[in-house]
């Protein structure tokens, strides 16, 4: 199914979509939900206004089949549209562009236009699951170069703000746990009223700061480390899901280096490349993001909890999960 939009502002979009997909529109002061009706398929977008320039968009959604939506956004103060996947799939072509964009489940991407023309295609296969930001670059300008007179001068960070300036700008990325972490915060954010506004703002910044961080370190490809081959990325993320499938009693490093087929050596810095952290402050957020998921379910108690994630010590379990997500395990339940 193809679906045409043309629209010089967000609130004019969502608009064009309620109006033409026949959606279930709810709205307040800050918050819009729109429904995806059955004949599309189920599922929600919301989007959230922190404050003029600054807004969040969260798409959970199944289609019945690919769908493509057809953009013709022009005379549009220069956007920055900063979108993280947990799952789906979704292909972009814009105009006057060479290369197709395609995004999918563990990769960000920073869009940053004043006109944008184009399709964009959606995978009816899996369901889509995002997170994103969308930003006025005065507002963005603003936010970076406030915080820019406040510390030391940084190149890097002024560069990225050069290259997001210039016409049209696109980068994709893996995400890393880190922004996976703030990124899903957003998404499962218990909150209400005042406190959820403010914590979602500070959520925001926390992408924004993580995402600028990575764009940086890309700056100077030669300062990195040497780059992994096809082959190496490979063991590497074969290390990864060995330690997802062993929460509870993972192997050491050697042995896990060994089981992959690298020397320790270069398994760490595959993890530092691939996941920005070490294999076992990998190992740490995975097991906390399981541990909250458990944590919601409800079935277990926290000790219980603390076993299967590997700790056999609750105090020491309570001490790693308030490190992560600032608060203790009971305190997240009570939630």
């Amino acid at each position: 199914m193809k679906v045409n939009f043309s629209a010089s502002d967000v609130d004019e979009l969502f608009g064009q979509w309620n109006q033409q997909l026949g959606t279930v529109l709810q709205a307040n002061f800050n918050e819009t939900i729109l429904e995806l009706p059955p004949r599309l398929g189920s599922g929600q977008v919301r989007h959230i206004r922190l404050y003029p320039g600054l807004e969040i968009l969260i798409r959970q959604l199944k289609f019945c089949d690919d769908l493509t939506f057809e953009m013709q956004s022009t005379n549009l103060s220069r956007l920055i549209s900063l979108d993280f996947y947990f799952s789906g799939c979704a292909g972009a072509v814009f105009e006057d562009v060479r290369e197709d964009l395609t995004v999918f489940a563990g990769k960000s991407v920073l869009i940053s236009a004043s006109d944008l023309v184009g399709k964009i295609e959606f995978s009816g296969k899996q369901p889509l699951s995002a997170v994103s930001l969308l930003i006025d670059f005065k507002t963005f300008k603003t936010i970076v170069q406030h915080r820019l007179k406040q510390t030391a001068f940084d190149q890097d960070i002024d560069q990225v703000l050069d290259h997001i300036e210039q016409g049209f700008y696109c980068q994709t990325a893996t995400m890393l746990p880190w922004m996976q972490t703030a990124a899903k915060q957003i998404l499962d954010c218990p909150f209400k009223g005042v406190v959820r506004q403010l914590y979602l703002e500070s959520k925001a910044i926390e992408l924004i700061s993580l995402y600028l961080h990575q764009c940086s370190l890309n700056v100077h490809p030669s300062s990195l480390s040497p780059q992994l081959c096809s082959e190496e990325i490979e063991r590497v993320q074969l290390a990864k899901e060995i330690l997802l499938t062993n929460l509870e009693h993972p192997p050491s490093l050697l042995e896990l280096a060994q089981r992959v087929g690298l020397n320790d050596c270069k398994l760490k810095r595959g993890f530092r490349q691939l996941f920005g952290t070490t294999a076992f402050g990998y190992l740490y957020q995975q097991r906390m993001e399981k541990a909250r998921d458990l944590l919601k379910v409800n079935t277990m108690n926290i000790t219980e909890v603390a076993a299967v994630v590997g700790y056999t010590n609750p105090s020491a379990f309570g001490a790693a999960f308030k490190r992560m997500f600032g608060t203790t395990p009971s305190a997240y339940r009570r939630q």
